[in-house]
């Protein structure tokens, strides 16, 4: 059997056209830097859906649905997540999410958990930055105590601390 360059060009052609999980992830970006927030949660959830174990996908989808100020819809993907997706940021948002919804309990607990996680000054940043944003300046200050305590840095967020 003799294959032709136009028996394998078409089915080529129809796979560029349909996007890999690497360019839709770049649209997903392109759109949040674009601030179209409901596009860029649509294809997070789309990319979510297809690998549930990505943190990255549910992260960009938690991301895109606070600016969208869908707290609501942020519980119910967080809590339909794969374990492997909660990741540190991903728990940070749901805290950020419970505290909104008024469950500072479960929004605490949910901080505590990403904070067992973190390593980096930006992680703490990101985590107490959600608790601010919330309305929980006093968790953010524990947040900010506790970087300066397990990186052995006694003055970082010091400006930060000066603010609450």
């Amino acid at each position: 059997m003799q294959l032709t360059l136009g028996a394998i060009a078409p089915p080529l052609a129809a796979m560029r056209s349909v996007p890999d999980g690497r360019d839709q992830e770049r649209v997903a970006i392109a759109y949040e830097q674009a601030g179209d927030w409901r596009n860029a949660a649509r294809l997070w959830q789309e990319l979510l859906q297809q690998q549930p174990t990505v943190s990255r996908y549910l992260v960009g989808a938690l991301r895109s649905l606070k600016m969208l100020g869908n707290e609501d819809a942020m519980l119910s993907l967080f809590e339909a997540s794969s374990e492997q997706a909660r990741s540190w940021d991903a728990l940070a948002y749901y805290g950020y999410a419970l505290m909104r919804r008024g469950k500072p309990d479960a929004a605490n607990s949910a901080w505590d958990q990403a904070l067992l996680r973190v390593s980096t000054e930006q992680h703490y940043r990101l985590i107490a930055g959600l608790q601010i944003e919330a309305g929980a300046p006093a968790m953010a200050a524990k947040t900010y105590q506790a970087a300066r305590s397990r990186l052995g840095k006694p003055a970082l967020f010091a400006e930060e601390l000066a603010q609450l």
